[in-house]
């Protein structure tokens, strides 16, 4: 049952951390709209090295730093920014992932080749459009491109799991031919 926590101080962090360490399924959300004061980072998740899913609506958020501290995400949603010169870099300190949903960040997208472990991967308004980085991935199952520039699909066809794929308003994308030899795909 989803529960609202206010946490904002080192002490409440702190004892947030304590109770959801007792719920080791549970997703922690972090929500802060654009009208809240502030710049925040991530240097908050040093009390959640445990944590294995983490939802972020940061908006004025500055860094992606703190992702360090939770190695063992398997599930991390990382929605719109007030800025997208954030690097992605970061995202190296978590190879346990197996979702990942980004949104409007493309700086060091190229860190997305090391996550090994991804099964479903969801990309809004990410500049990436040469897929070829995704061929590595031997566990994706489920692959989502929202208001991309991919120019085309040829890396797909070597992904030898990619059950479901769907492409909302991708611009630039003239052939879908290569959709033809994805052989797994269930989904379009």
């Amino acid at each position: 049952q989803a529960k609202e926590i206010l946490a904002g101080s080192e002490a409440e962090w702190q004892r947030l951390a304590r109770f959801l360490k007792d719920y080791p399924a549970a997703c922690l959300l972090v929500n802060q709209w654009p009208g809240q004061r502030g710049k925040h980072d991530l240097d908050f998740l040093r009390h959640f090295p445990w944590l294995r899913r983490l939802k972020l609506s940061v908006y004025n958020l500055t860094s992606l730093n703190g992702l360090a501290a939770v190695p063992r995400l398997e599930e991390l949603c990382l929605f719109q920014t007030a800025s997208n010169k954030l690097s992605l870099a970061p995202l190296a300190h978590c190879p346990k992932l197996k979702t990942l949903w980004i949104d409007g960040l493309s700086k060091d997208v190229q860190s997305l080749a090391a996550l090994q472990r991804l099964e479903e991967l969801q990309l809004a308004r990410v500049g990436l459009p040469d897929l070829s980085l995704l061929q590595s991935h031997p566990a994706l199952l489920s692959l989502g491109l929202t208001f991309g520039n991919a120019t085309t699909l040829a890396a797909l066809p070597p992904m030898p799991k990619l059950r479901e794929l769907a492409l909302r308003q991708v611009s630039g994308l003239k052939d879908l031919a290569p959709l033809g030899q994805c052989a797994p795909l269930q989904s379009l």
